[in-house]
């Protein structure tokens, strides 16, 4: 997606990837991702994970908190969870090492 130019065309590869695992169970995660990738050319994008709906709304409930007291219930809803400065600052795509799995002091392909 990094090598494209256009934001319509990423949008395109975005819309391929989202039909492909629209079909299978607890993709959340990946709705994560997709979203971060998403966030800096198409901010407004909507996605269904409420944790995706809080980082465009602020009041959106992440979990039903009915049966807390006023007290807890307000402080929870001033809790900041979004960083939006973090947001700006970010890169447009995450870095490589931010998404490594394993980070590799020793290449065994060399």
């Amino acid at each position: 997606i990094s090598s494209l130019k256009k934001d319509e065309n990423k949008k395109d590869i975005i819309a391929k990837v989202e039909k492909k695992i629209k079909k299978l169970p607890n993709t959340e995660v990946v709705d994560l991702w997709l979203q971060r990738l998403t966030l800096k050319f198409d901010s407004e994008k909507k996605y269904q994970c409420r944790l995706n709906k809080k980082v465009i709304n602020e009041s959106q409930e992440i979990w039903n908190s009915d049966w807390l007291s006023d007290t807890l219930k307000t402080i929870l809803n001033e809790i900041e969870i979004v960083n939006k400065k973090e947001i700006e600052e970010m890169d447009e795509y995450p870095n490589l090492n931010d998404v490594s799995l394993f980070e590799s002091k020793t290449n065994y392909y060399n």
